[in-house]
């Protein structure tokens, strides 16, 4: 079974989530899609981690949350990931 929603399958989605999601839920998961950040990541972004000179995104901790309780790692020099936008 694939692990991604095909093109028509993720116009579907996006477009409920615009539709009769809660604030920002479009946005989220438009991001999602379209850059391969993980929801960790996308979550604990700061705008340092954005590099407008090369139009990417360098995710550099993420958050991990465990029987409620939020919990910030940060991503060592190998774990990080660069998402080009």
């Amino acid at each position: 079974m694939p692990k991604y929603l095909e093109k028509e399958e993720l116009a579907l989605f996006l477009k409920t989530a615009r539709e009769k999601g809660i604030e920002d839920d479009y946005e989220f998961f438009l991001t999602l899609a379209y850059t391969g950040l993980r929801a960790g990541e996308l979550c604990a972004l700061k705008k340092t981690d954005q590099d407008t000179k090369l139009n990417a995104i360098i995710a550099t901790k993420t958050y991990y949350n465990l029987r409620n309780s939020i919990t910030t790692y940060e991503l060592h020099q190998k774990q990080r990931h660069r998402y080009n936008y």
